[in-house]
């Protein structure tokens, strides 16, 4: 049965129905900061993961980067629940900025067994308990840390950045138990909730920086439907700032639709439609528009709620501009259009995905076994067919880490191994040259190595110190009877403030000799700001270059200071030359850069610094952007040109106009003359014009002339065709491969024009799996190439004519 989270974790009456539901508990797979959650191992290329077929898509609604720390609200999907779970933003969907806690208690016993923080299903960890002294120890050797503050109500979260997140208990009654209350990142900056719904839904976020008198605060503010059928979940985010308590300025804004009754019960609460939009004047406009179908009960190939078709912004418009409203198109003329659409087995494991609108299929074939829980031990063999009829075979342990990943086409086979220590830590990965086979019929794979032959990477760990549970060595060696040999060495030191501790590189040492000697070395050390895990000051002391190799042999030092949220203010070269930057801290925007610094020329530069002899140019560039931390204007050092026959200074200026609704980024550079803020501008042509469709690929670039060079590159600007002087336009399938390109070498007044009148056209073509491998010239020469199962090129076609050429020939 479906659980609809409300938003409480004493019973409610919804519906008629009473509920005392939890928040959804993920499958214990995936342990946080390892290798598989970091760089995908264990994740097909269409976003399916091996271990329990979960698809893995992630969408980035809304984005914010300022304040030293990305924030926003950033969804994930999920089949893998034991049952649908709505939290706010439709069934099966989380929130990755709407973090949760889950206290497990044993039912039987009433004992209280472990903790999970959750961000989505693939993000979590579990903390277990111990009665007897009150701790917790994250699962699977993470770098991660809990307490339970019980005189503030609430429980504290250490990563493995340094940053603690904050979560409201369940002694307390103010909020929901184990919801998200607090984040503070490594400088002290701190994410809070500041307001609750009368539902118990997150109402506000708010972050604030403060400097010279001036206060801005950004927000993220949520509204929810009120409706009886849709009560509960989230209609609107906005990101929007205020100065010194003035009025708010929104940003951005995504608006959220969802299936009713009318659609069908079993969807009923399932998100439809994302609108990501901008505002037009006092109008908010659809910039980019996401929509999702779904299986209601009964249906073949899937489960209630089980998500169907996945149509990406620039594949819905082309949807719309075929059927009209999307609501009311067949399946089959969605399918056409959508990103992914999606099978799953009884089980509610992905069993088939379909991209590019259906022109390519990947299978999923799945093979439990009984073996016990290891990280050695295989769980899963997950055989993906891909586009062509290559395969890929994965063998994962229970957590999820891929333990052997082979690809497979006829014959054919590369196998990549890899071996973990008792913390779910690699220590080994074998290459497909050092690999002949394996035999899942033993726990372990059986996997054969060549003795003498082949690449193996090595990684040993620190098991106690600054450095515990981090990287020591990297070794290679040839073949399993090989003698590894280091290849790096890492030392470490080890920063705390409260909770919160990092563990930065403090000597790095790179090894010049087969024999793993010729030791080079560079150290790091480090100051910090009081209170605080965020670094202050780096000094990294480089290796010295002998003489006889033309160096000093002496060792050099490049200094480094940072601000409080992390971005580099100072920096002392080898030579002693300075720079500085100055940061827009709300947009994370660099606003000024002053390379070779005269210090008689500023006041804050750090104690002892001063510009060397031969120094002191103070070349200052500044640099203008817009509320969403796009840079619009950069105005570079001044300098002296010959112009017209009399030497003028200038500021060499470069601009850009963002057209969101147009798909459009204009750029032009010109420079300024007179005295700062009142220059008089001039602009040179060409003006850029890129366009972009939805999808983020370019359609078209084109330079133009502007009648008039006075002043600024602006938005109110016009550039019809007749001001061209240059265009390439690219066209795009309804799968989103390029088809073809044109290059016009006489622009017609108005349209397309025609092939050799206008422009020379390329046609290009794709194999079974995406890739290019045909490009046909405007001259009719052919180029065709042929890829192995590894997307590596193994073969080259050159001629006239490819009349019966295949993927393979």
């Amino acid at each position: 049965m479906d659980q609809p989270y409300m938003g409480y974790d004493s019973p409610v009456v919804f519906n008629g129905w009473l509920y005392n539901p939890p928040k959804p508990e993920p499958d214990q797979t995936c342990p946080a900061c390892c290798d598989c959650c970091e760089c995908g191992i264990g994740v097909s290329e269409v976003g399916v993961r091996y271990v329990n077929g979960e698809v893995r898509l992630s969408i980035p609604v809304l984005t914010a980067g300022g304040f030293g720390r990305p924030w926003g609200h950033t969804i994930t999907y999920t089949n893998r629940l034991p049952a649908s779970w709505d939290l706010g933003n439709g069934f099966n969907w989380f929130v990755e900025q709407w973090p949760y806690l889950l206290k497990c208690v044993d039912e039987e016993f009433q004992t209280f067994n472990y903790i999970v923080f959750v961000q989505s299903s693939w993000t979590a960890v579990w903390f277990d308990f111990d009665e007897m002294s009150g701790d917790y120890s994250p699962r699977h050797a993470a770098h991660y840390g809990l307490t339970h503050d019980t005189a503030n109500n609430v429980y504290k979260l250490a990563t493995c950045e340094g940053e603690i997140w904050e979560f409201n208990d369940w002694d307390q009654t103010s909020a929901p138990g184990g919801s998200f209350k607090r984040l503070t990142t490594k400088g002290g900056t701190t994410i809070e909730v500041v307001s609750y719904t009368a539902q118990c839904r997150i109402a506000e976020m708010r972050r604030t920086y403060t400097s010279g008198g001036t206060t801005v605060v950004e927000s993220l503010l949520y509204t929810y439907f009120t409706s009886c059928e849709q009560r509960g979940r989230l209609q609107t985010v906005t990101l929007r700032r205020q100065v010194n308590g003035g009025s708010w300025t929104e940003i951005a804004r995504a608006e959220f639709e969802y299936y009713g009754e009318a659609d069908g019960v079993e969807c009923a609460g399932d998100l439809k439609r994302i609108k990501v939009q901008v505002l037009s004047g006092t109008s908010w406009q659809d910039e980019a528009v996401y929509y999702f179908r779904y299986y209601q009960m009964g249906e073949s190939n899937g489960f209630a709620r089980g998500l169907k078709y996945v149509v990406a912004p620039e594949s819905y418009n082309r949807l719309v501009t075929s059927v009209g409203n999307p609501d009311n198109a067949t399946d089959t003329q969605v399918a056409g259009f959508a990103a992914r659409f999606i099978e799953y087995d009884a089980n509610k494991r992905v069993k088939t995905v379909k991209v590019a609108g259906g022109a390519r299929s990947h299978t999923f074939t799945d093979t439990a076994s009984s073996h016990s829980n290891s990280y050695n031990n295989w769980k899963m063999k997950s055989v993906e067919t891909r586009p062509g009829g290559s395969q890929r075979i994965v063998y994962t342990n229970y957590v999820g880490q891929a333990m052997v990943d082979e690809f497979k086409s006829g014959a054919q086979s590369w196998i990549d191994y890899f071996k973990f220590d008792g913390n779910a830590r690699r220590i080994e990965l074998a290459s497909p040259s050092g690999v002949t086979g394996n035999n899942d019929s033993q726990a372990n794979l059986g996997v054969s190595l060549r003795s003498s032959d082949g690449l193996i990477r090595v990684t040993d760990y620190y098991a106690s110190g600054d450095g515990e549970g981090h990287v020591q060595f990297e070794k290679v060696k040839q073949g399993s009877g090989g003698t590894a040999i280091k290849l790096k060495a890492f030392e470490y030191v080890a920063r705390t403030a409260g909770l919160a501790s990092v563990h930065p590189v403090s000597k790095e040492t790179v090894y010049r000799n087969s024999d793993g000697t010729g030791a080079i070395d560079t150290t790091y050390s480090y100051s910090w700001y009081t209170g605080t895990v965020q670094m202050e000051e780096r000094v990294t002391s480089l290796p010295a270059i002998p003489t006889a190799q033309h160096g000093s042999g002496s060792a050099d030092t490049r200094t480094e200071r940072f601000d409080l949220y992390g971005n580099l203010t100072w920096l002392k070269n080898e030579r002693g030359f300075l720079t500085r930057h100055t940061y827009d801290i709300p947009t994370g925007v660099r606003t000024e850069t002053i390379e070779d610094v005269d210090t008689a020329q500023v006041s804050d530069e750090p104690t002892g610094w001063t510009t060397p002899s031969g120094g002191g140019l103070h070349l200052v560039s500044e640099f203008d952007a817009d509320a969403r931390g796009r840079v619009i204007e950069t105005r570079e050092p001044w300098h002296t040109i010959d112009l017209a026959g009399t030497a003028t200074s200038i500021r060499s200026v470069q601009w850009s106009v963002y057209k969101d609704l147009d798909g459009e980024v204009w750029s032009a550079a010109g420079y300024a003359t007179g005295t700062a803020p009142n220059y008089t501008y001039t602009m040179i042509n060409p003006v850029s014009i890129t366009r972009r469709d939805d999808a983020g690929r370019v359609t078209d670039e084109i330079q133009a002339v502007r009648a008039s060079t006075t002043g600024k590159l602006s938005a109110s600007d016009s550039f019809p065709q007749s001001t061209w002087v240059r265009w390439s336009t690219n066209s795009y399938s309804d799968q989103g491969d390029l088809v073809w390109s044109r290059v016009y070498h006489t622009i017609p007044a108005s349209g397309a024009g025609s092939s050799g009148t206008n422009y020379d056209q390329t046609d290009f073509g794709i194999d079974a799996q995406g890739r290019r491998n045909k490009v046909k010239t405007p001259g009719g020469t052919i180029t065709r190439t042929v890829f192995d199962v590894r997307g590596q090129a193994v073969k080259t076609f050159v001629g006239t004519n490819d009349t019966g050429a295949t993927d393979s020939e």
